[in-house]
């Protein structure tokens, strides 16, 4: 049994996505967006970047600019979000496709967090993305953005 995800560049061949995932790292200033997410959450008081389950029917980025207006009442500009690339990812309990996008601000926008979800947000400079508790995965992803 698998301790922790497992991430691939390349599909697996015996591997089948349950799921698609897209997610976004927010950055301004040096900084990147942290949610902190509520205690009834899967990972509760785990630090993540913005981002959800793609619905059936829609594409990555389209799953992605809805998440980001549930949790963020943001809408963004589709040219503004810059997609990295996808990973296959085999995590204990499921196996899922990532899409990494990097939307780049030029100043902070007002959040407004779904309280139902996170209960906090920070700014969180790039060089100490680590320095906090972070849901599982988020490290990996940061790595193939950032390095």
């Amino acid at each position: 049994k698998l301790i922790m995800s497992e991430f691939y560049i390349k599909k697996p061949f015996d591997f089948s996505n349950e799921q698609e995932v897209s997610t976004v790292f927010m950055e301004c200033q040096g900084k990147l967006l942290l949610l902190h997410r509520a205690q009834c959450e899967l990972s509760p008081e785990t630090w993540g970047i913005p981002g959800g389950k793609v619905e059936k029917g829609e594409t990555p980025i389209e799953g992605l600019t809805r998440e980001i207006w549930e949790e963020l009442r943001l809408i963004p500009d589709l040219k503004d979000l810059q997609f990295i690339r996808s990973l296959y990812v085999r995590h204990p309990e499921v196996k899922y496709q990532l899409h990494l996008f990097r939307w780049i601000l030029k100043s902070i926008p007002p959040i407004t967090l779904d309280s139902k979800e996170h209960h906090d947000y920070l700014w969180q400079p790039i060089e100490a993305f680590t320095d906090l508790p972070l849901l599982e995965g988020q490290l990996e992803a940061f790595k193939f953005v950032y390095h």
